[in-house]
Formats: structure tokens, sequence, C-alpha cells
């Protein structure tokens, strides 16, 4: 039935005017509800904005980084000035920079040296240092530096600080195995200038100190040598060209350059640093779990609002049926005074955005932000804004369809069941009310409350399982393969023996590392012979190599060269034919320079020695025989041998930042169940009044009744539980397992046994806090009153 006119276009005139007219009133009665939804979704949004916007800037801020510092894309180590033209005029080469390093021992009382990097002007877009305090060093300037951002937080160096600096000579820089005493160079007074942020490793030729050209100029004589960072015509894509150009200058060398070795370059990552794409991982998973629940809590929260809001006008949509309004017109109607709420909901929301350009990368993350500071998304922000007043209208036109077609005389559902369910009555009833939808006015969203309460257990129980594995990581260095206390950096054989005869000393092991060439290919490798007891080595499979033709790989080295225990890897020595290894076992191994995590073979120390070029690296792995030894033993060689902690490795200090952040992410999720619960015992108790006043007139108490809304509670976490457990559990385990493959560490899951222990009893405290208002309610309810309005 059409709304009365004289004709299709009038009629068409006169409805479109009746919805108007209809539009008109919704807003004027009920303007301020739809106000005050529109501020619900709106906050729902701008939480979803925030969080999407948070993980794009904190995935994103390593590669802004790189292009803010234009990072180099190839460095090489040329300890021949003579050979520097001729790699400069290679055709892959588009322009490069010789950083001058000289290395120097400062005056502290740990036993500590630093390398700084100097040179000719850089030339442009290519090696720029962000500086988050302070300033670059000035051109003339032969007593300032600039210092790395991680160095400076390491040694606690700040602007302004003057730090006393003995220059190593080049002799005694070479001499570092062998020893020297105290260096020969001049001593100077350096003045911090500046605190700097630089994509990529410093300490490789480059930093962790930077100085001027007139430093470089004042001090050249000091430098063994200069490391050329490159820019490359094509990127990644000329690695392969640009390294077979060095080959063929390190087969014919300039006369005296033989004794230096072949020319080799070191590539940025293609994908980006490892050392962080563990962390973007894992906050993207936290940040877009975050988002997905807080989006579907915010529509649930918003649907329901609506839902009740248009309930309450259900007569009038009777009405206007009655008048020939159809179904699209009575809904189109209350579209229009929806748009106030949309405009609404779309300004906070936006405003939320906006607001979260002031949040910075989560944890480690935030120190390879480029820009610090307010740095808002627009492209989220606007897209957050438009979708969350769309959603926000799409749900005000489903809650006014559904509003308008429900029956005013639907039956309700009976209670069934109480007299076959354990317990008694009030137990029974419970259980009913918990899976019983009913009918018509006293249809209860039962499924919606399960569901909800299953997966706010779901994710306290991953982010549980992932914050407990993540701690474990945290607290335990063999897990990212660090077995020892500290090291002894440049062993020798004299210390070793002192070292080993001290009983705080536990195990020792002398480790050599060196390079070595596999499959084209230069690979990182690290020797280990045992000194004294046993260092404890993080093996995924198998074992470690005790023969000297057995290898054992790093976990990400294997994937990258596709092989496991019982292959066979070929590996070419400086001189004789190639050698085929037998891979024994995938293992952890420490952090070379820095390397990315997982990317080292591991020999026995004589088999190092035999395929690599010159003599391997020594260190000392040293392990306490207790934990109450550790600092007193480091104390008493710090001031004369250069110690090193075991540091966790950047990329493990990048994730193990956001311990943080499943922790804040399962109070959440728990807070959100606890509100689906809570919100479904608050319909129940209203849209059941009316079963409530028949169990009341059939001789239920109201302590009854009460233990029937509870008996609901905590049947639906019961549910809950046994669901949401095990698939958590599930969930929890994958994304540890991505994420620790991602970082290059142990992928088996920590269970927290305790805290899922304790998951039961808490859930059902808060199952029975949650029921008492509702119980409350219903025990309050008079039987009387309720059944004569029915």
């Amino acid at each position: 039935m059409r709304w009365p006119g004289p004709g299709p276009r009038a009629g068409t005139r006169t409805a479109w005017g009746a919805v108007r007219a209809v539009g008109r009133v919704e807003l004027r009665r009920r303007w301020a509800g739809i106000v005050l939804v529109g501020l619900v979704a709106g906050l729902a949004g701008a939480v979803v904005i925030g969080a999407f916007a948070l993980a794009a800037r904190t995935s994103s801020a390593y590669s802004r980084l790189v292009d803010a510092s234009s990072a180099e894309d190839a460095r090489v180590m040329v300890l021949d000035p003579a050979q520097v033209p001729a790699v400069t005029r290679l055709p892959q080469v588009e322009s490069a920079w010789s950083s001058l390093t000289t290395v120097g021992k400062l005056a502290d009382d740990d036993l500590v040296y630093v390398s700084i990097s100097s040179g000719q002007p850089r030339p442009p877009g290519l090696i720029t240092p962000v500086p988050v305090d302070g300033r670059m060093p000035a051109d003339d300037a032969i007593d300032e530096v600039a210092v790395d951002e991680r160095f400076a937080r390491a040694m606690g160096v700040g602007v302004g600080d003057v730090v006393d600096y003995t220059f190593l000579t080049v002799e005694e820089i070479f001499s570092f195995d062998e020893g020297f005493g105290e260096p020969d160079g001049p001593r100077v007074d350096l003045r911090v200038v500046g605190v700097v942020r630089m994509a990529g490793s410093t300490g490789q030729g480059v930093g962790p100190w930077f100085a001027s050209p007139a430093f470089a100029r004042a001090y050249a004589q000091f430098s063994p040598g200069s490391t050329l960072l490159v820019r490359l015509r094509g990127g990644y894509a000329d690695a392969a060209a640009f390294s077979a150009g060095l080959d063929r200058l390190s087969a014919d060398p300039p006369p005296g350059a033989e004794e230096f070795g072949p020319l080799r370059a070191t590539f940025s990552e293609q994908e980006g640093d490892p050392r962080v794409r563990a962390a973007r991982h894992a906050a993207g998973i936290a940040l877009g779990a975050f988002a997905l629940v807080t989006a579907l809590a915010g529509a649930f929260a918003v649907g329901q609002a609506l839902a009740r809001h248009h309930a309450a006008g259900a007569g009038e949509q009777r009405t206007e049926a009655a008048l020939g309004l159809t179904a699209a017109e009575r809904v189109l109607a209350r579209m229009l005074p929806a748009l106030l709420g949309a405009s609404v909901a779309a300004a906070v929301a936006v405003a939320g955005g906006l607001l979260a350009g002031w949040i910075e990368p989560l944890g480690a993350l935030k120190w390879v932000e480029p820009d610090p500071g307010w740095r808002p998304d627009a492209a989220v922000t606007a897209v957050g804004g438009v979708a969350t007043a769309g959603v926000f209208l799409a749900l005000t036109a489903l809650s006014a369809f559904r509003a308008g077609r429900a029956r005013a005389d639907a039956p309700e559902a009976p209670v069934r069941g109480a007299a076959r369910l354990p317990g008694g009555p009030a137990a029974a009833v419970g259980v009913a009310f918990a899976f019983a939808r009913g009918r018509g006015r006293s249809a209860v969203p039962v499924r919606t409350t399960l569901v909800g309460a299953v997966l706010g257990v779901c994710g306290v129980v991953a982010a549980t399982t992932f914050g407990a594995s993540l701690q474990r990581l945290d607290a335990t260095p063999e897990r990212y393969g660090w077995p020892a206390d500290f090291v002894y950096v440049d062993a020798k054989p004299d210390v070793m023996t002192e070292l080993a005869a001290d009983p705080r000393v536990g195990a020792l092991a002398l480790a050599g590392e060196a390079s070595v060439r596999a499959g084209g290919s230069l690979l990182s490798a690290f020797g280990v012979t045992e000194r004294k007891g046993s260092l404890h080595w993080e093996v995924l499979d198998g074992r470690m190599p005790a023969a000297d033709d057995e290898v054992a790989l790093g976990p990400r080295l294997a994937d990258s060269l596709d092989l496991g225990v019982g292959d066979r890897l070929e590996v070419t020595p400086p001189e004789g034919a190639p050698r085929r290894l037998r891979v024994v076992g995938t293992v952890l191994l420490p952090v070379v320079d820095s390397r990315p995590l997982g990317s080292t073979l591991a020999l026995t120390l004589p088999a190092l020695e035999s395929l690599t070029e010159g003599a391997p690296t020594l260190s000392g792995l040293v392990r306490a025989t207790s934990p109450g030894h550790v600092d007193a033993l480091y104390d008493d060689h710090k001031a004369r041998l250069e110690l090193g902690r075991a540091e966790q490795p950047v990329e493990v200090a990048n994730v193990t930042g956001l311990l943080a952040l499943p922790r804040v992410l399962g109070w959440f999720l728990a807070a959100l169940a606890a509100a689906a619960l809570a919100h479904g015992l608050g319909l129940l108790a209203r849209r059941r009044a009316q079963d409530v006043g028949t169990l009341r007139a059939l001789g239920f108490t109201p302590g009854q009744v009460a233990g029937a809304f509870v008996t609901t509670a905590l049947t639906t976490v019961a549910v809950a539980l046994a669901v949401g457990v095990p698939l958590g559990l599930g969930v929890g385990r994958l994304l540890w397992y991505e994420t620790a493959v991602a970082l290059g560490v142990a992928t088996d899951v920590d269970v927290p046994v305790g805290a899922l222990l304790a998951l039961v009893p808490a859930a059902a405290a808060l199952a029975v806090l949650v029921a008492v208002l509702p119980s409350w309610r219903a025990a309050r309810v008079r039987p009387a009153r309720v059944l004569r309005a029915d």
C-alpha cells in the first residue's frame, strides 16, 4: 500500500515529504540519543584508527629511517687507498663515500674502545645521520663528534659531554689479538655536539661516532683503511654485478695490495633490516588484533544501542506502515536524523586519529623513528572517519529495519528443561537462560554473548601464552644463542689459562669468528673449542659439530640454503679443492658483529682455521659457576680486559621491548569479555522479566532467582573456558612460532600453566561479580506487576 496521492509523481513527492516529516520528528524527539550513540561510535572508531595509524607508523619507521639517513646499498672494506678509485669507477656505482675509521680508548672504568667515522664531505643523498639532539660536527671542527643514539644510551653520553679519547696507532689496531698495553696515539678531548639516528649497523667502518672532514685530515695517519659506502645505480639488483667487479679487481690488485686480501662487499637487506622485521611482525599482529576486537566490540555496542533506540519507536513504525509508508521509506526516515550521529562519530574518530599522531612506534622501534613527535597519518585518519560514519549509518538502517519488522504480540519462549537438569530448579533455569534465546520482546542475544566470552577467553589465553614466551626469551640468553655471561674480546692464551683456573668460572670456551666461502657466497662462521666445563648451546635440531668435517647451521641460514640435518654443504678453502661438510644440526649461535640472528654456521675451531683466509678473531666465552659470581668476576677483569656483557641483539631487544603489549592486550580482551557478559546479563534481566515473574508466581524465592542468574553467568564462563582455552593456546602457539621464525630464535612455546590454572577461579569470580547487579534487579521483580502488564 502506497501513501495516497493523485498520481505516481505526486505520490513520490508526498512520500518524500512524509519521510522528511517523520525524520524531523525523530530528530526533535531523540536527537540526544542519536548524538550519544554517535559519540560511542566515534570513540570506538578513534581507537581503531589510532591502532591502525600506530601499526602503520611502527611498521614503516625503519624504512623511513633508511630514506631519511640515506643508508648505503653496499659496503666495501678497502685497506689499500690505491684501490679506492678503481672501486668507485665500477659501472654499477652511482656515488660513494670513503669513511675513514680511527679507533681509540675511552678513559672509563671499563675497558672500552670506540671507532670514529670521518672523511671528506659526503655526496648528496648518501649517509645523512638524523640528529635527534644537537647537530652534526662542523666541517672545520677537529674536536667535535656526534654519537649514534644506541651507543649514547648504552654509555650514558649526551650533548655537551666531553670525553677523553686516546688514539690507537695502526700497528696497535692490527695487534689486537696479541695485545699492546696502553695506546701510543695522541690523547684528545672530544665534545659531543649531537646524538644521531641512522639505519643499518654502526661499528663496521661506520660510526658509532661521527667526526668532520677536518678531523679526517688531522688524524688520517691513525686509520688502518677506509670503508667505501656505495650507492648502486640499480640498488640491490646490481649486487651480483658489483661483486663480480670486485672479484675482477681483486684478481689484479695494485702492487703491494696483495697482502690485504680480496675486496668483499656486504649489502643491505633487500627486504629491510631483519633486526626490526620480527618486531614489526609482532607489533602488527598485536595492534591488528587490538583494532579488530575493538571494531567488533564497538560495532556490537553501537548496534545494541541503536536497536534499543529504534525499538522504542516500533509502535510508531506500525502506525506509519498503516498509513502507507513502505519499509524502505520508514528506514530512510530514520536515516535522515542518523546523519547527525554519523557526523558526530566521524568528527570524534578523526579527532582521535589526529591525537594518535603523538604516539610514537611501540617498544624499541621508537628508536628508529626518524621523525619524533606529532606525525598523524592523514590517509588512515580520513578513511577511518568515513568508515566510522558509514558503519554507523549501516547499523542504523539495520536496526530500524528490524524494529519495523518486530511483532507486537510475538510469543515468548517458555523456560524448558528445569525438571531434567541437575542442580535444582534455580540451576536448571540458569542453564536454560544461558542457551535459550527466547522470542519476541523477550529475545536475548545469547549466542552473541557466548561468542564474545569465548573470543575474550581465547584472546586472553593467546596473549598470555605469547607474553610468557616473550618473557622467557627476554630472561634466557641461550634462546637467542648466548650461552655465556660475558665475552672476553681478542682472547689471548695466557689470559684464557688464567680464567680457566679461576674457581668462579664454571664454563669457558675459545670461540673464533671469520668468513668462509660456501656456494659462491661469504658466510659468517663460528668455531668453538671448549676449555673448561660445557656451555649450553640452544640446539633446535641435531647437535653441535664434533669433527672437522661437520657443520651446524643457524635456522635462518639453513632456510636460505634449504639444508637440513644429513645434507651436505660445500665450502671452498683459500687453497685446495672444495670440501663437503655434513650438516649435523640447526643451532643458535652468538651474534657476530651486527649480522642477523640465525645467519651463522658453526664449525670446530680447527676446521674454521683451515677454511678461512687469515686468522679468525678469537674471543673467550665465560660462564660463572653461579649467577652470584657474575658481577664480581666481571669487575675483577674489566679494567684490563675488553669484556662484553651478554646483551640482547638488536632484533631481540626490538621484540622484547614489546613485552607490555600482550599484557595490555590481554587485560583489554578480558575487559571486553566481562563487558559482553555484563551486557548479556543486563539484557536478560530486562527482557526476561516476564519469565522471572512467572517463576516467582510458581514459587521461586528472590534467592533462587538470583541464583539462576549467577548460574547463567557461570555457565557462559564454563563454555568460554572449555572452548576458548584450547583455541587460545593454539592461536598463541601459532603467533609465537611465526614471530620466533621471523626473529631466528627458539620456536617452542612457553605454556603459562600457572596463569591458565589461575584463570579458572578468576573467571568464575569475575562471572559472579558481573552477575551481582543483574541478579539483584531480577530478584526484585514483582510478579503481579509484570504479569498484569503482560
